[in-house]
């Protein structure tokens, strides 16, 4: 088992460097701009970071330059996806008097501003007056020595002060129970509507769920493992994100079965859950993607025999946009066994394969 670990040592630097060199590529970016404090545009290509990094810095490819300029919230008044997440820098309250940058989530009557540093923070205001944090905790305490969840309910006496002049908003605000992008979004909206109709406010981005899952029905072709020959496999996959956080990570779990023979050709019965982490690079038709993780199997052969394992998987693959909301899915994993299957106590510890699985994958 010893001559296993620098196997896979290298198996993870592999999949590891993949997955970075690849996010510092040209197909990080997004076309944006940025705004100085002259007011002047600086057109080029944005780093498409994740929200808390874009909080604290701007990457900014230039047109026509090689490499990108970092620019922090004292630098520049802000900058934009085009058509997509625009940032301004901003003092907040709660961040130590510091500029930062925060995402400009509608401008109206009462501007919506998202921040985050250790959790996610609302902000709002008024006709250009303070900026105020909606508050919310929610904690354990402890009565007569018994724990109780604890939700704090500041945030909706503050919107109804704020929103005193739409009274007909009241009951929607007694229904956040925890401030969240779509009902911010939508309750400040309705209330500029309300309170000034005909002016339309602006929404700078469109709401996103914290978590969105996709369908991957698949088959696939798997190499020659311990004992057992080639065989094909049936799989149906769930793709679980965080599009809130981060559009390019994937959490890849659900369920394959086979049926092939070993090498006295007996009948062998597999049964795969996988545990991967897909790290994707968005595309408009075509999105290469890596992965990284494990195979949990469970065997069982003609007499009865069972075993059970985990293998670690890495390997990438494309997505082929057919439609919107379907894609043609092809990848290559390698796989290898970290601990002996109980069936194979009479082979090497060491076991390698390969498999080819083409799918669809269907956003809900």
């Amino acid at each position: 088992m010893i001559r296993c670990f620098p196997v896979l040592t290298i198996f993870f630097l592999i999949g590891c460097f993949f997955i970075s060199s690849n996010g510092r590529a040209q197909s990080e970016f997004k076309k944006g701009y940025a705004i100085t404090q002259n007011n002047d545009t600086l057109y080029g290509d944005l780093k498409n970071a994740s929200i808390f990094s874009n909080c604290r810095e701007c990457f900014l490819k230039r047109t026509g330059e090689a490499n990108a300029t970092i620019y922090k919230p004292s630098e520049i008044k802000g900058y934009r996806y085009i058509d997509g997440k625009y940032f301004i820098s901003q003092h907040l309250p709660g961040t130590h008097d510091s500029l930062v940058f925060a995402e400009f989530l509608v401008d109206g009557v009462i501007d919506l501003l998202y921040y985050v540093d250790s959790k996610e923070n609302y902000y709002i205001r008024k006709s250009d007056k303070e900026i105020i944090r909606l508050d919310y905790t929610d904690t354990i305490v402890y009565i007569e020595g018994s724990p109780h969840a604890y939700e704090s309910t500041r945030h909706i006496g503050i919107l109804k002060a704020l929103m005193a002049d739409a009274p007909q908003l009241f009951n929607k605000i007694e229904t956040i129970k925890e401030p969240n992008d779509r009902q911010m979004i939508c309750l400040t909206s309705e209330y500029h509507d309300a309170v000034c109709p005909g002016n339309q406010c602006q929404i700078y981005r469109k709401t996103m769920p914290a978590f969105q899952a996709s369908v991957n029905p698949s088959i696939s072709y798997h190499s020659k493992l311990g004992n057992i020959n080639p065989y094909t496999q049936f799989n149906l996959n769930i793709l679980i994100q965080a599009p809130r956080f981060n559009d390019r990570f994937y959490l890849v779990t659900g369920f394959g079965y086979a049926e092939a023979k070993n090498h006295n050709n007996q009948r062998q019965s597999i049964v795969t859950i996988p545990v991967r982490f897909r790290y994707a690079i968005p595309k408009p038709l075509l999105k290469p993607h890596f992965e990284l993780g494990w195979s949990f199997m469970h065997l069982d052969d003609d007499k009865g025999n069972q075993g059970i394992g985990y293998m670690l998987d890495g390997g990438a693959g494309l997505s082929l946009r057919l439609v919107k909301g379907l894609w043609l899915d092809l990848s290559v994993l390698g796989r290898t066994t970290p601990f002996e299957f109980y069936l194979y106590s009479e082979e090497s510890p060491f076991t390698f394969s390969y498999s080819l699985e083409a799918g669809l994958i269907i956003e809900l």
